[in-house]
């Protein structure tokens, strides 16, 4: 019941095969998700980042000189390095944040849940590229469709067009009969210019979507009609939705994100602790720098308690409380939406079938009425005027059908668009 990953592949046709690959491969939209995931991961590596200890070298040589007139009495001075003297220190330092009230745990599970979230947005972008491919190449079909019976078209008016001559100039017919027929077949060549701009257009849609130029527009063939019909609304629908929507998944994975950030918040009205070492050499002679003697070394908690900030640790609470208020409100519009999509493109689709059995109903009556007319003017009971014009009726009927053909190939596209084309989380 539900599309596959490669959903398109089930239509056949291996000009769109081709335009999917190449658009998967070189998509502006897609190259842009794939940063931001990049992106999202190296946040969440610099938050992970605090849960272990800072480990920091440093090490520093300069030629200094002690004042001896700071107030330093005389026996006091005698001790002091008199002159200029090479100070080495050299010296290996460590930070650790004591994280007891979860602070740094939950900044990264917000961060892990927003790379998650990147990530899923990354199965949406190509959703969305996959889905604009085959409305596009679905338009395209119905156009080509469109372009043939146009087609068709000039030349049965054309044809009708000499025949009112003929008979103008036998005085069967009277210009204005003539004229009418003849401005028919000047407004079929237009309707098939009309066409052909509107086959260019899409191209150059087809083309962009690939993240190409016009050019590589102008290279995509006119397709063949095509119909295929996809399963009916899945039974467990409003439950396997939910994991089946990359937009819903990236919803729900934001508000998880969110959850934790007030986590972060409330963490600050806590006290932090800090365990700092330190450990090394110095000394004001350098050949000395690695005796026993130069060692030196530090190691003990830091404490920082917040007692008057204005409200600010306050306003950074209810910022993140009302920030997942938001995220929450956004994924309940997104799981609405989406059963919305879903049956609205399963109504259309149903529309599209009944429109388009009505409409092959009639075209079997405008074949059927065609091939009377043939008759009837091979046995001499009526005149070709009756042919040209039962079969100018079946051209705009298979027209008909053709165009309801493409759409039904449309709305395929669009309810894989709204199950959200083969993803699952």
């Amino acid at each position: 019941l539900w599309p596959e990953d490669k959903w398109w592949q089930a239509y056949g046709d291996p000009e769109l095969n081709q335009l999917m690959a190449e658009a998967l491969d070189a998509s502006p939209d897609l190259a842009i998700a794939s940063a931001r995931l990049r992106e999202a991961r190296a946040v969440a590596q610099q938050v992970g980042a605090n849960l272990v200890p800072t480990v920091n070298f440093d090490g520093s040589s300069e030629a200094v000189k002690q004042s001896l007139n700071q107030g330093f009495p005389d026996q006091i001075k005698s001790s002091l390095p008199h002159g200029w003297h090479t100070n080495t220190q050299l010296a290996a330092s460590l930070n650790y944040e004591l994280d007891l009230y979860g602070k740094n745990h939950a900044a990264l599970a917000a961060a892990t849940s927003e790379e998650a979230a990147a990530e899923v947005d990354m199965a949406e972008a190509r959703l969305a590229i996959s889905t604009s491919i085959a409305s596009a190449y679905a338009e395209l079909v119905r156009l080509a469709s469109d372009k043939a019976a146009a087609e068709d078209a000039v030349q049965i008016r054309d044809k009708s067009a000499r025949l009112f001559d003929q008979r103008e100039s036998q005085g069967l017919e009277n210009r204005g009969a003539t004229s009418q027929a003849r401005a028919n077949a000047d407004s079929a060549r237009a309707d098939e210019d009309v066409i052909d701009g509107e086959i260019s257009i899409v191209r150059n849609q087809i083309a962009a979507l690939l993240g190409k130029g016009p050019d590589r527009g102008l290279e995509v063939p006119l397709p063949q009609a095509k119909r295929f019909h996809r399963p009916d609304l899945p039974a467990k629908l409003a439950a396997d939705l939910i994991g089946r929507r990359p937009d819903l998944v990236a919803a729900r994975l934001r508000a998880e994100a969110a959850s934790e950030r007030i986590k972060v918040a409330h963490a600050d009205f806590y006290p932090n602790i800090n365990l700092n070492g330190l450990i090394g050499f110095q000394s004001l002679d350098i050949s000395k720098v690695f005796e026993h003697t130069s060692l030196i070394g530090a190691i003990g908690p830091a404490i920082h308690l917040p007692i008057f900030d204005g409200g600010r640790i306050e306003g950074a609470y209810r910022g993140a409380r009302a920030g997942y208020d938001e995220a929450v409100a956004i994924y309940d519009k997104a799981l609405v939406n989406s059963m919305r999509d879903v049956a609205d493109a399963l109504s259309s689709e149903c529309e599209v079938d009944t429109e388009l059995a009505h409409a092959r109903s009639a075209l079997k009556e405008s074949e059927a009425a065609y091939t009377t007319a043939k008759l009837r003017y091979q046995g001499g009971l009526s005149p070709y005027l009756n042919v040209l014009a039962a079969e100018d009726t079946l051209v705009l009927q298979r027209r008909r059908v053709a165009d309801l053909e493409a759409r039904d190939l449309s709305q395929d596209v669009a309810v894989v668009r709204a199950l959200g084309g083969g993803f699952r989380s």
